[in-house]
């Protein structure tokens, strides 16, 4: 055998070539760091809950020793999937200090009841928080975000416009009672997640805040070699008032994002915008309002009771009709619960984010329920206890058809002893979810590109909350001089806020299903 020879000051060592010689003097490297003797153990993924293994990524993280299950929605980091968390938290922990600034604090995993309660999210929460008591009654939830924790914390300590910004972040456990939990770490009922808070004194400082930390997300995501899109997103539960997300292209994903050809225009499917269509369909404003009266003759016959009834077959009409509710913010009275009319075309189906922009600014839309079939309505949402008070106050028409040229103020009840004290407000607005091949609303032409739908993983979330948890929780700072605002006592205004998430665990999940060959 080859051999090469060092010479030390003790004794001459022989070293076969293409080994490292380790000096007598240096220590030697511990069996801790030999991969034989790290706790890695590899085999096939036969055994966990079955609902997982529909996941590429579940099946290859089982297969390389990383994780293993421990019940549904819930696993265990194994050593060498811990390292990868451990790396994978260094590089979040210098891009939030280097490049935003920020300082990493642990907040509690375990979150009274009485704060979600003061913002409303205790009851909008719904299904997927948990929720326990404890020997005293007391009500609590496991954190699956920390907006009313941070905001209280805050609170307590800054009181003027000098001490901001503050920007604080926390990479931690959090919990969700997920109804779907097939997809392993992509979808699971406790992960981690890198949370920052944000906490500026006004509104341009909020949104300065927040380009800066998309900035820093989309070089982050090139610091791991990831090809993550940015998306305009709605921002549900955690409220605010501008959301984009940012995923990974994968067939594997649950988002459906719609993508220009053209000028790459990004949006998930639950809030995207088009462009107005080539050629809207033209409507007969004659056989609208006779369609019109034919629905409320049918509902006000069954005496608002009857969920569904069908609408007559007639190929000639281009659209269809949805018949829902709308509730005047100011009240919740049954009596104020009103009929409103969305009228689309047959081949496409009802947005209800867009729904809810479309109503006039004092209105509230209620569910509505667009059923497959064409000649069917839903009217389940609008069963008032006194249906002969229930009358039709608003008729919207989505973008693709044309607007009709005669728009009655008042159509013509079945009853004729229902009141008409509001006139019949008309509206030409989308209203139809956003399709593949729809116009982008960004490119000069409609003919120039057209939308691509794309499956993706969501990996991270940013939020521009402005004063959604600070008003509620009385984050109040002293204003600069210029901006005291004269209806709030001695000046105080809340502080403008922004929330930015990174599912830790789910890059894991995503980078184990995009970047493998048919060898793992």
């Amino acid at each position: 055998m080859a051999v090469r020879f060092l010479t030390g000051s003790k004794r001459l060592l022989r070293v076969p070539l293409g080994r490292r010689a380790y000096s007598t003097f240096a220590p030697r490297p511990s069996h801790r760091e030999c991969l034989s003797q790290v706790y890695a153990p590899t085999r096939k993924p036969q055994s966990g809950p079955a609902s997982d293994f529909s996941a590429e990524s579940y099946r290859l993280l089982i297969r390389a020793g990383l994780i293993r299950p421990s019940s549904t929605g819930i696993y265990a980091l194994l050593p060498l999937g811990w390292r990868v968390i451990a790396h994978l938290t260094k590089i979040l922990d210098q891009a939030m200090v280097h490049d935003l600034g920020a300082h990493k604090l642990s907040l509690p995993l375990l979150l009274p009841a009485h704060l979600w309660q003061t913002t409303g999210r205790w009851e909008t929460a719904g299904a997927e928080l948990f929720r326990l008591q404890d020997r005293k009654d007391a009500q609590y939830c496991l954190a699956p975000t920390h907006e009313e924790e941070i905001t209280k914390l805050v609170a307590q300590d800054v009181t003027s416009y000098r001490q901001l910004p503050v920007r604080l972040y926390q990479i931690d456990r959090k919990f969700r009672d997920e109804m779907r939990v097939r997809t392993g770490v992509l979808r699971a009922r406790e992960f981690i997640m890198k949370d920052l808070y944000t906490f500026d004194a006004d509104e341009s400082a909020a949104r300065q805040t927040y380009d800066q930390v998309r900035a820093a997300y989309r070089a982050l995501f090139q610091r791991l070699g990831i090809k993550a899109l940015e998306a305009r997103a709605d921002s549900g539960n955690i409220g605010g008032s501008f959301s984009h997300e940012f995923h990974i292209p994968s067939p594997a994903g649950e988002d459906t994002l719609l993508r220009c050809t053209t000028c790459g225009y990004t949006a998930n499917q639950e809030c995207a915008d088009t462009g107005p269509a080539p050629v809207p369909q033209q409507v007969l404003s004659d056989s609208l309002l006779s369609a019109i009266k034919h629905v409320l003759q049918q509902w006000h016959q069954v005496n608002g009771t009857q969920q569904m009834f069908d609408l007559p077959q007639d190929s000639n009409l281009p659209y269809h009709i949805v018949l829902g509710a709308a509730r005047h913010v100011t009240s919740s009275a049954t009596s104020n619960v009103h009929l409103t009319i969305a009228v689309l075309q047959k081949d496409r189906h009802l947005d209800h984010h867009r729904l809810a922009r479309a109503l006039a600014p004092e209105w509230e839309a209620m569910p509505l329920h667009a059923l497959p079939n064409d000649s069917t309505l839903s009217a389940d949402s609008c069963i008032p206890q006194q249906p002969l008070r229930t009358r039709l106050t608003q008729v919207l028409v989505d973008h693709h058809l044309a607007f009709p040229t005669n728009r009655p103020a008042n159509i013509t009840m079945p009853l004729t002893n229902v009141p008409h004290t509001h006139p019949i407000v008309w509206v030409h607005a989308p209203l139809s979810q956003v399709q593949a091949n729809d116009s982008c609303p960004h490119c000069p032409t409609a003919a120039m590109s057209r939308l691509e739908p794309l499956r993706a993983i969501e990996v991270g979330h940013t939020f521009l909350l402005g004063a959604r948890y600070s008003e509620p929780l009385k984050a109040l700072i002293h204003p600069q001089p210029s901006n005291i605002a004269k209806n709030r006592p001695r000046g105080l205004v809340p502080m403008q806020m922004g929330c930015y998430g990174l599912g830790v665990t789910r890059i894991l999940g995503a980078v184990a299903d995009t970047h493998h060959d048919t060898h793992g």
